[in-house]
């Protein structure tokens, strides 16, 4: 009886809400950017109504982003039917909001007009919510989790800086990113800074990036298997609310820039939007771990790269060679593709390069002391150079691609 009490009591905390004003149109579409507007609107509402303020919930910003996302791609708004059996067991109350307009500014003015909507916005009883913003076009679709009980969150294990983790060179040549294990971003050159995480408790590091092939977005991926997305990248799914059995140690994105694949350090895919499944090393015994992929320029095929430099190809992603046979000073870290799918580097943690097919040998930092081990590479579009990533930050460019700065001298 009283999980009746408590599913009707959810019932009444339910709205919907469509909004699209004449000749409105979108400003921006920085997803978590405008999830962090929310939570800021929604807690400056609950101050004017002498409400405590709520706590961003990661849990219930995970189920929010995937709701909004399942809306999205339905083309449709509706509550999650499922909600309830969703929420950090132990809840005594709950909630939803769920819109969709042409922006935050339009939506959250029409969830304060609303009283069904903004019965959930004061309810003092709620203590934490969770925000999933997905746009599609000029359309943006909303999900906002209210909570009261519960177990806490967890607390978030990631320093609140770390070390760089990621870099992405931007699709002209002229500029890259770099992100950090806590989610912070820095942009560099031609590449726009688009939002990043910086300042907001993680669940898990940060361990991936991938760049929309505008450079007008990119996305960012949890250990979890947590996406956020930012600028012109859409969210496309994730495996944050997934029990894993190896953690995600990288992503690459389609050409389209219309889905992306995760990969597990036991080679295990997880792929979302237009990304297809080609093959996998999940539970195939491996001699290392996984540590990174890259996809074909056609979308059809990747390849997974071990710690030892081992070679995994699947659908049109040829095989050009591997340091799996050989004994190597240290392992095998990233790897990168050529613009063709010709060829492929690798590259190892003291900065030695290995090159395969097509890809040019540029130079590497092999032998030379670094102040902190290479984390992550990128080729330059014109597949004339690539850039290292340090994880204090350094950047290191060789043949054509051009330096810069660095998180480290930002």
């Amino acid at each position: 009886m009283g999980r009746l009490t408590r599913l009707a009591a959810l019932m009444a905390m339910m709205a919907a809400l469509v909004v699209f004003p004449l000749g409105s149109t979108r400003a921006r579409a920085d997803a978590g950017g405008d999830e962090l507007a929310f939570v800021s609107a929604i807690n400056q509402v609950r101050a004017a109504h002498g409400v405590a303020p709520l706590q961003v919930d990661p849990r219930l910003t995970t189920l929010a982003r995937w709701w909004s996302g399942q809306m999205s791609g339905a083309d449709h708004l509706s509550h999650n039917p499922a909600l309830a059996t969703m929420f950090p067991v132990g809840w005594s109350k709950i909630g939803e909001n769920v819109g969709t307009g042409p922006s935050t500014v339009a939506l959250e003015q029409a969830f304060e007009h609303s009283p069904e909507h903004l019965a959930n916005m004061v309810d003092p009883t709620y203590t934490s919510i969770g925000l999933g913003v997905v746009w599609n076009g000029n359309v943006e679709w909303v999900s906002e989790e209210y909570m009261a009980g519960g177990p806490p969150a967890p607390q978030s294990t990631v320093p609140a800086s770390g070390l760089a983790r990621a870099v992405i060179g931007a699709p002209d040549g002229h500029g890259y990113w770099e992100a950090a294990v806590d989610g912070s971003v820095w942009a560099f050159g031609s590449a726009p800074f688009l939002g990043s995480m910086a300042g907001q408790a993680l669940s898990k590091p940060i361990v991936g990036m991938a760049s929309t092939p505008t450079g007008q977005g990119y996305w960012l991926v949890a250990s979890d298997g947590g996406i956020f997305a930012y600028g012109d990248a859409k969210f496309y799914g994730s495996t944050g609310a997934i029990a894993l059995a190896k953690p995600i140690v990288a992503m690459a994105s389609t050409p389209t820039g219309q889905g992306y694949w995760l990969v597990a350090s036991d080679g295990g895919i997880f792929a979302f939007g237009d990304a297809t499944f080609f093959g996998s090393t999940g539970g195939t015994p491996l001699h290392e771990p996984v540590v990174g992929m890259a996809s074909t320029p056609t979308g059809h095929g990747y390849w997974l790269v071990a710690s030892d430099g081992g070679i995994f190809a699947y659908g049109d992603a040829p095989f050009h060679g591997s340091t799996g046979a050989i004994a190597l000073a240290k392992p095998i870290v990233a790897m990168a593709s050529t613009t063709t799918g010709q060829g492929y580097w690798m590259v190892a943690s003291d900065g030695g390069v290995f090159s395969f097919g097509n890809a040019g040998f540029f130079g590497s930092l092999g032998g030379r002391a670094l102040p902190a081990p290479v984390a992550s590479m990128s080729p330059c579009s014109n597949a004339g150079g690539y850039w290292m990533l340090g994880g204090d930050g350094s950047i290191y460019s060789f043949g054509s691609a051009p330096y810069y700065g660095s998180q480290s001298t930002a």
